[in-house]
């Protein structure tokens, strides 16, 4: 039954909706780290411009640094529940981190 609803309403099951989140998580967070840096790098900056820059860079490499070892985490986890079928506690903290980064992301 569920494999027939998956085919007719294209839903995918969960488990590989939270691998496909985790994974854009991922290289949002990377992207993210990447670009800021790049713009970091440029050497054509005034020094008021140099103050701004790094004010809002370090709340940037926190935030999404985070949430890039947040999203390594939950691959871990993902795939260890996936192969020993009882992580249960480490599911519930995933959980709650990915209800963070999800928040992080609003905000």
């Amino acid at each position: 039954m569920f494999v027939g609803m998956v085919k007719r309403y294209f839903c995918t099951p969960s488990k590989a909706n939270v691998m496909i989140v985790t994974l854009l998580w991922l290289v949002q967070g990377i992207f993210i780290i990447k670009k800021a840096i790049e713009y970091s790098l440029k050497l054509n900056l005034s020094n008021i411009e140099i103050a701004i820059n790094h004010v809002y860079l370090i709340p940037i490499f926190i935030i999404y640094g985070l949430m890039i070892i947040g999203a390594i985490f939950g691959l871990l986890i993902i795939n260890c529940a996936v192969m020993y079928n009882n992580k249960s506690m480490m599911l519930f903290l995933y959980s709650k981190l990915a209800c963070v980064i999800a928040k992080s992301n609003v905000i």
